[in-house]
């Protein structure tokens, strides 16, 4: 294989296939560190055509027939808004952190407790 150049089409390759198996360009794609999620929450505008947090957009409703736009978006700002709770929630639970000075009744209580508070918000009760 020559030695590409790693700009433009394909990273300086002959095609694609060459440039995915390129060491170089591989790290390039792969290895670069993760962009960071938009802070919540999120939420659907009046229009319920747009998913934004404070003035950013975040998905704008496409143009054109789009299935369910207004049930997806509504799931989708649901599952987001909730997420960081639910991985709460099972921290605490893994952890054993109610295992402290309690009876294994009142461990399992306030385990329940967390699970179910994390939930109500996931299923946007």
């Amino acid at each position: 294989m020559t030695q590409a150049k790693h700009t433009g089409r394909y990273g300086g390759h002959a095609s694609s296939k060459e440039m995915a198996e390129c060491l170089t360009c591989y790290k390039d794609v792969f290895e670069k560190p993760k962009a960071k999620q938009t802070v919540t929450p999120w939420a659907i505008n009046d229009y319920k055509d747009c998913i934004y947090q404070g003035d950013y957009v975040i998905a704008e409703k496409p143009h054109g027939k789009i299935h369910d736009w207004e049930a997806n978006a509504a799931f989708i700002v649901r599952v987001v808004n909730s997420h960081e709770t639910l991985v709460t929630a099972l921290k605490r639970i893994s952890t054993g952190e109610f295992a402290a000075n309690v009876s294994s009744e009142e461990c399992l209580l306030a385990m329940r407790q967390v699970a179910r508070e994390a939930l109500k918000q996931a299923e946007g009760k």
